[in-house]
């Protein structure tokens, strides 16, 4: 039997869309798990969204939760404007 070595993500970063739920949650702690700081962007279900956002910290990884429909140019545009406390700004797990 062959085991496959996870290719760690330390100091990379991802946003993930649809990460409140299904694949894109999936995705999204998987991501987590192997050491990249994620985003969990939804469009609704904000207590779900903060409860992933939960799961992945106390497990040790990095991860903010934000709302935006990805179908809203505006709203995406407006997803990538840096939260102050975000991976791209030297966010901590204490944020």
């Amino acid at each position: 039997m062959q085991t496959q070595k996870m290719t760690r993500l330390d100091g990379q970063r991802a946003i993930v869309t649809g990460a409140n739920s299904g694949i894109g949650e999936d995705i999204a702690r998987g991501l987590a798990e192997a050491g990249a700081a994620v985003v969990v962007n939804y469009v609704s279900g904000d207590e779900r969204a903060d409860s992933i956002v939960a799961d992945i910290r106390t497990a040790g990884g990095q991860a903010i939760a934000i709302k935006a429909d990805v179908s809203k140019e505006v709203q995406v545009q407006a997803m990538f404007r840096i939260p102050a406390c975000s991976p791209w700004a030297g966010w901590t797990a204490n944020c």
